[in-house]
């Protein structure tokens, strides 16, 4: 009896999951903004001031790339509202007008088998197109992608945030690119599908565990006064840098990737890393180690650190809910085995803060005693 119990939730929660769009049903509470084909907003399950929160129709669930949460309408509904399974799929099937699977005729059930079995097929058929299409840009992006020249855009904009080329320091060769890591590279030219225009931007090589591409890091770049490179500053400040590609766990991609970062310095007994390109070359400045960026807190945990490194300190973001710690001490327990990993967050006073800070901090004060 139980069994069959089961069998019957698990049906009508794949027809609840089958109709019901996640946008919809999040879209009550959550505010959405639609960013291409999918939707985006701030977190309802912890402070943020910008939106990491994504809701993917054409995947049926939603993920937060800065508190980890994730999973489908039913999961959405269980922990925003404090609902039980049961509670929040009887829920939604009320709200929806869906006919529970229990009264149905078995002629019924088999019209709904088929017709499930057909939304399946479709999703899976989308899914397989839409992961296509984010390979094609992914290699059209990088294919175009020049080594960083000395006083170029990206090195003018890394030097403006008082970061100095790793290879000055003895991590990589001062005479290629520019003494920069070299999968960080400069695009002329790259289409910004929200801002519908063309950008200069620092592009960099996110790679799975083998090394291969898997996607690209772009930092939009413009040129502001007296030649400096700053940060593309749009409508919506999360536009200045976008993700092509994947590299979390994403349903579109047949081999489940997960674990894909930036490889800022060969792999070394000794390393550093952070959530951002310039968080983690500031990492790499204050220490004197290659460095490894992990694109996002909630990545941290995922990415397997090189299995020579036996030194390994994560430099996380300071916030008011110490999520980027949380994150990298959750990161660190994962990798200690064998090798001594701390966690570093900056100590200034700022409520909010990162070790560029430190880093742009120091060298204000460097300049103020010259």
């Amino acid at each position: 009896m139980r069994t069959d119990r089961r069998s019957e939730y698990a049906e009508r929660a794949a027809a609840v999951r089958e109709r019901l769009l996640p946008s919809e049903v999040i879209g009550r509470s959550v505010a959405l903004k639609r960013k291409g084909r999918d939707f985006a907003g701030l977190c309802p399950f912890h402070v943020e001031k910008t939106p990491s929160f994504w809701v993917l129709n054409g995947k049926r669930f939603f993920h937060c790339f800065g508190c980890g949460s994730n999973g489908d309408v039913i999961d959405f509904v269980q922990r925003h509202y404090g609902r039980t399974f049961v509670e929040a799929l009887e829920l939604l099937e009320a709200e929806s007008g869906l006919q529970r699977l229990s009264t149905m005729t078995a002629a019924q059930r088999v019209e709904l088998d088929e017709e499930t079995r057909a939304r399946r097929a479709a999703r899976e058929a989308a899914a397989r197109e839409e992961a296509e299409r984010k390979a094609r840009t992914v290699k059209g992006i990088a294919r175009a992608v020049q080594a960083i020249e000395r006083g170029g855009p990206v090195d003018l904009y890394l030097r403006g945030r008082a970061l100095v080329p790793p290879a000055s320091y003895g991590i990589g060769d001062p005479d290629v690119n520019a003494g920069w890591p070299t999968d960080l590279g400069y695009h002329p030219r790259v289409w910004h599908p929200y801002a519908q225009a063309h950008h200069p931007a620092m592009v960099a090589a996110i790679r799975g565990p083998d090394g291969a591409l898997w996607a690209v890091h772009v930092t939009f770049l413009v040129l502001a006064d007296r030649g400096a490179w700053l940060k593309a500053a749009f409508t919506d400040p999360s536009w200045s840098k976008l993700v092509f590609g994947s590299f979390a766990r994403d349903s579109a991609v047949s081999d489940n990737r997960i674990g894909g970062c930036i490889r800022l310095g060969e792999p070394a007994e000794a390393m550093t890393g952070g959530e951002g390109i310039e968080t983690t070359l500031s990492c790499m400045q204050i220490w004197r180690r290659a460095g490894i960026c992990f694109v996002s807190s909630g990545n941290m945990p995922n990415v397997d650190l090189p299995f020579g490194c036996r030194d390994f300190i994560y430099g996380a973001d300071k916030d008011v809910r110490r999520q980027g710690e949380r994150w990298a001490w959750r990161a660190a327990q994962r990798n200690s085995l064998a090798r001594r990993v701390v966690v570093q967050v900056p100590r200034l006073l700022d409520l909010k803060c990162d070790f560029n800070d430190v880093v742009r901090r120091a060298a204000a004060m460097e300049g103020e005693v010259a």
